[in-house]
């Protein structure tokens, strides 16, 4: 499995996931503007939100969430980056119109005149509502390795306070996120394959799941498999080992005293 598949797949089948309510809509929408979205405002005082992205299925997301949602002027960019793999960079360039801009507020942006450091809690107030904001991250700044070479998920977040209040709304649904700062990036991440799995089937990853759960359970039955052999293997060894002394012994008797002095029951 090349590298990077496994998160692309993940991402592919939630931006298919469809919504329980609107209001799950806007939770994910928020989430997808919080954690990849760039806030500008030009000469003229015209706002616009930037989403850029390397999976196209995002892109479409976000497309469909904004005309959805507001049905905001949406321009979308494609440019191929070249450095690293070459891929593509997908960007989605929302224009807010004047009369809108109280819509940030509402997704979360803004709280009053000041940029939003934590999560609006009327956004993820309802459980369906916080596995989409948790399933909005995810699509914006998140990461899975390949379950073949191992276990670990993460999202990668540039302002802290957020972090904190990330791992938060995790610990709601019994999930032990940690976080480490990368360079001026926080990183809120999982290890363990329990808690990751968990997290897949709440954001609605499922078919991803159950591949994850096939590639840990032939993992483990393979982990079993060489503990099994490695343990036959070192019984055998021993067995040889005190084969081969005992012959020694029998050896060093045999020239020093011979073995017609021993007892009858030790001969």
């Amino acid at each position: 499995m090349a590298p990077g598949t496994f998160s692309n797949q993940v991402k592919n089948e939630l931006a298919r996931v469809d919504f329980e309510k609107n209001c799950c809509r806007l939770a994910e929408f928020a989430a997808i503007l919080r954690t990849s979205g760039i806030l500008r405002i030009s000469t003229g005082q015209q706002l616009s939100f930037t989403v850029s992205t390397d999976n196209a299925a995002v892109a479409r997301r976000v497309f469909r969430l904004s005309k959805h949602l507001y049905a905001w002027p949406v321009l979308l960019l494609v440019r191929q980056q070249t450095r690293l793999h070459k891929r593509k960079r997908y960007l989605v360039r929302l224009m807010i119109p004047k009369s809108q801009d109280l819509y940030l507020r509402q997704l979360g942006i803004f709280r009053g005149r000041k940029v939003e450091e934590g999560i609006r809690s009327s956004l993820v107030r309802r459980q369906c509502c916080l596995r989409a904001y948790l399933r909005g991250v995810f699509l914006g700044c998140g990461s899975i390795s390949n379950p073949e070479s191992g276990y670990h998920l993460e999202m990668v977040l540039s302002r802290s306070h957020f972090a904190g209040e990330l791992v938060k709304q995790l610990e709601r649904v019994k999930l032990r996120a940690r976080i480490v700062q990368r360079k001026q990036m926080a990183v809120v991440y999982l290890k363990e394959a329990d808690q990751i799995a968990d997290f897949l089937s709440l954001i609605g990853a499922h078919a991803a799941l159950l591949q994850f759960e096939d590639i840990r359970l032939r993992k483990g039955l393979r982990n079993q498999v060489n503990r099994q052999v490695n343990c036959d293997t070192a019984n055998v060894e021993k067995a040889v080992r005190t084969g081969l002394r005992q012959v020694e012994h029998i050896q060093y008797i045999a020239d020093k005293m011979g073995l017609d002095w021993l007892p009858p029951t030790l001969k």
